[in-house]
């Protein structure tokens, strides 16, 4: 009822709520709960009806918290005219802190054990191998490099598995010794698109693994990944 018709209601010794029904827990609410009507499913426990009605209860000279958070215990307790009880050390709060703790340590370990580099391949699907006019064959592979430093890197890429095996592409630059490199700026990722390609005279099956590797050849770090080369 209004602030009027509960000053009236006191006045004739009949019961009379704190609620003014201003109607503002039901604005601020996100899912358009009417809390006034008790605990409902839609509540999210944002408490954004708590601080609008005790802002009202203020300005109307009202105690606070007509809304709050609280137990079945404190509710009990303040009908046999008791005072609340908080305990803040319980078995479910020791549960908790540990949990925290462990999940924090964790996380705490693998951002300080991972790695600054990560490369991942794919194969070219279509088509699974090309003939090359030397009489070999030929795979093509996309290789993404991830660089998680804040310096700019280069990597030397290499492959094993194959032999005789020559690798070629158009983002990373050829070495003498037949090997890649391919520069990542700081905090990026970088696809580039690695051709292998056999000798004629080479023997070959059907589906030969073979493995990628990528070194940072500044701090020692290297990464492997495996995929196949197929031939006919």
């Amino acid at each position: 009822m209004s602030v009027k018709e509960a000053a009236k209601a006191r006045a004739h010794d009949e019961p009379a709520g704190d609620c003014i029904d201003c109607m503002q827990c039901v604005a601020v609410c996100p899912t358009g709960v009417d809390i006034r009507h008790g605990s409902q499913l839609g509540c999210i426990q944002c408490g954004l009806c708590i601080d609008a009605c005790d802002a009202v209860m203020a300005k109307v000279h009202r105690p606070t918290r007509l809304i709050a958070y609280d137990t079945d215990e404190n509710l009990a307790r303040r009908k046999r005219g008791e005072g609340n009880v908080f305990r803040l050390i319980r078995p479910r709060t020791i549960l908790y802190a540990a949990l925290i703790a462990v999940t924090g340590c964790v996380m705490l370990y693998a951002l300080v054990s991972r790695s600054s580099m990560n490369m991942s391949v794919l194969h070219v699907r279509a088509p699974l191998f090309t003939p090359t006019v030397e009489g070999g064959v030929r795979n093509g592979y996309t290789l993404r490099f991830s660089n998680k430093l804040g310096e700019a890197r280069d990597f030397t890429l290499e492959v094993a598995g194959l032999k005789g095996a020559e690798m070629t592409s158009v983002v990373a630059k050829p070495l003498r010794d037949g090997r890649l490199t391919v520069h990542v700026d700081p905090d990026a990722t970088l696809e580039a698109p690695i051709y292998v390609a056999t000798p004629a005279d080479a023997t070959l099956g059907k589906s030969t693994p073979i493995t990628f590797t990528a070194t940072d050849a500044r701090i020692g770090e290297s990464k492997s990944v495996v995929d196949h080369f197929f031939a006919p």
